[in-house]
């Protein structure tokens, strides 16, 4: 059975015609701001529940009279009342933001537990296993001896790829001042993805934001098919993970210097992740650069 659960009761009314914060000219700088304490008491949070269990959906609304924004660090709304999927399980914040007429700016966060993923609210896997419970670290895979260097491209499955050639975590060094990058993202150095701001940063000071694509139109089998007609018991590439910003640890194509933002993702799980790159065109066999990453503990 489903049920609401009520986080923030709206206790008050401001006395001020609420009306749709995309209609900004309606607003004059005579009106008065809105403090935190009175966007706190005029908005509310609810989760749904499903047998005594918080969900991965939540309803939110506000009814204070100036443009607002919502979110769930993933999504946004600037719809006064709006629902959010939330993505994974645990704690997780809902932050609600007025923009008031003198341009200043008041936010409020809203705590929210999710215990449950409900089928009736589908989220796709690879948010958890990507960011944890909110936000997860990774770092080179030293099990794998090379974590970057080229191998051949459309050569095997579940990242069983033919490495031609690489280098360790702390050799990685070398090849950031070889290609001049600007981070140094040797040895132990690691990324943090996070689902506020959909965000990576790295030790080593870079950062910038991420997106993923594993949907049948990411595909790519070993005879270089893609999309829906790949064929899923041979796949080079199971999804495409985007990047903007510094993105993962050295994003450098191999002998060409260039910043990727764009990684095939030959294989992931909650403990490894191996990413490649090949420039358009690339046949089989033809050359692409590998990265292997794992959670760190």
């Amino acid at each position: 059975m489903k049920k609401l659960f009520i986080l923030s009761m709206v206790v008050g009314v401001m006395g001020l015609t609420a009306c749709d914060p995309k209609q900004e000219d309606t607003y004059t700088n005579d009106q008065p701001s809105v403090t935190a304490e009175q966007l706190r008491a005029n908005s509310s949070v609810i989760v749904e529940q499903e047998n005594g269990k918080n969900v991965n959906y939540v309803y939110v609304t506000s009814s204070v009279s100036t443009p607002l924004q919502w979110t769930n660090g993933v999504t946004t709304s600037v719809n006064p009342t709006s629902e959010f999927l939330m993505l994974v399980t645990g704690e997780q914040t809902i932050t609600v933001t007025a923009m008031n007429p003198d341009g200043s700016k008041v936010s409020v966060d809203y705590p929210v537990n999710i215990e449950v993923l409900s089928d009736n609210h589908p989220v796709d896997p690879h948010w958890g296993i990507l960011c944890g419970a909110g936000s997860k670290t990774w770092t080179w895979d030293d099990s794998k001896g090379n974590v970057w260097g080229n191998c051949g491209f459309l050569t095997g499955a579940d990242g069983n790829i033919g490495i031609w050639w690489g280098v360790p975590p702390a050799d990685v060094k070398d090849q950031v001042e070889g290609y001049s990058y600007g981070f140094d993202d040797s040895g132990d150095a690691t990324m943090t993805f996070s689902l506020a701001g959909t965000s990576i940063v790295k030790s080593s000071g870079g950062s910038g934001t991420f997106s993923f694509d594993f949907s049948d139109a990411a595909l790519l089998d070993n005879a270089g098919v893609k999309g829906v007609d790949a064929d899923k018991s041979n796949l080079w590439a199971v999804g495409l993970l985007k990047t903007t910003g510094d993105g993962v640890l050295f994003p450098v194509q191999i002998n060409t210097g260039t910043i990727v933002t764009q990684h095939y993702i030959n294989y992931i799980d909650e403990d490894e992740m191996a990413l490649t790159y090949a420039s358009d065109g690339t046949g089989g066999w033809g050359e692409a650069t590998y990265w292997f990453f794992k959670a760190k503990e």
